[in-house]
């Protein structure tokens, strides 16, 4: 399975909508994402969902970085920074232990990267 756009418009809904530039904007942050899951694994062979996840991560974080606000108007509603920050936060989770289950360490801080069982 490949990682598509509309699967990342469908994970993130609303907040994919307020990501500017859209389709150009996401497929760059998807390619980030698996260029730093390459970093970890090596490959993108087997690491889809870490992939769509961590680029989910990537465009809940574009759209925080493009709001001061303590909220964000998306579309007709309305959410907090703290909603997509907790958003974020559950992908990245994801992105964790998915890779872990392969053996692999994901720490968010400073993307710092282990192999812990080789």
């Amino acid at each position: 399975m490949v990682v598509t756009i509309a699967q990342l418009r469908m994970d993130c809904g609303e907040v994919y909508d307020n990501l500017t530039n859209g389709t150009t904007a996401a497929t760059g942050l998807l390619s980030k994402a698996s260029s730093e899951i390459v970093l970890i694994t090596s490959t993108t062979t087997g690491f889809d969902l870490p992939i769509r996840n961590l680029a989910d991560a990537h465009i809940c974080q574009q759209v925080l970085g493009g709001s001061a606000g303590a909220s964000i108007s998306l579309g007709s509603i309305s959410i907090g920074r703290k909603g997509i920050l907790e958003m974020r936060d559950r992908f990245i989770k994801s992105v964790s232990d998915t890779l872990a289950l392969s053996g692999y360490s994901f720490k968010i801080a400073n993307f710092m990267v282990e192999k812990v069982n080789d």
